[in-house]
């Protein structure tokens, strides 16, 4: 016969004063004061502010993730030949996601890509990296350069092009759209 008097004794204890406590411990939860009610509404819609900036964030890693995936991009550049623009586009940026470093360089050098696996670089460094792999896969390429209104800063980016389309590499982001016969 089970004899509950040999059990641990220390969850008794608890069970009695939980059942004795006639509901106390659940009507204290229930009520909520105004304080606590502001708490924790302040930190839900923070979480929420929080997870939907991080996922605006992680947008462009995700797609290059999943685009890696289903479509076997490999991790040199030498892989993106004979693909399509926007294929190509995905191919190098998971390329230069796999040896990126941003450090902010002489804008007058242009860092080799040993360089710039050992040290990383800015914009300037990636988009021309961009560009020269662009070029040589037979796309139009443009490196434009964006400045600010004061002329206090700079950025510049690489846009690769064929007749379907364009292609914008920037760094670790891509961003493709295609042209239609209209």
């Amino acid at each position: 016969m089970y004899d509950d008097r040999k059990t641990n004794r220390s969850r008794i204890p608890l069970v009695d004063s939980l059942s004795n406590n006639s509901g106390g411990w659940l009507r204290h939860k229930e009520k909520m004061s105004f304080r606590e009610y502001i708490s924790v509404t302040i930190s839900v819609a923070v979480l929420i502010i929080f997870s939907i900036t991080l996922g605006y964030k992680a947008a462009p890693e995700i797609e290059s993730i999943m685009n890696k995936i289903q479509n076997n991009y490999g991790d040199s550049p030498e892989e993106c030949t004979n693909l399509s623009l926007r294929d190509t586009a995905y191919c190098l940026n998971n390329y230069v996601s796999s040896i990126y470093k941003y450090e902010v360089t002489q804008d007058r050098t242009k860092l080799s890509l040993e360089e710039l696996k050992e040290k990383g670089g800015d914009c300037k460094n990636w988009a021309e990296l961009y560009y020269d792999y662009g070029s040589e896969l037979g796309f139009y390429v443009k490196r434009p350069v964006v400045i600010t209104e004061k002329g206090e800063s700079a950025h510049t980016f690489t846009i690769i092009s064929d007749e379907t389309g364009y292609c914008i590499l920037d760094m670790l982001m891509v961003k493709c759209v295609g042209l239609s016969d209209e």
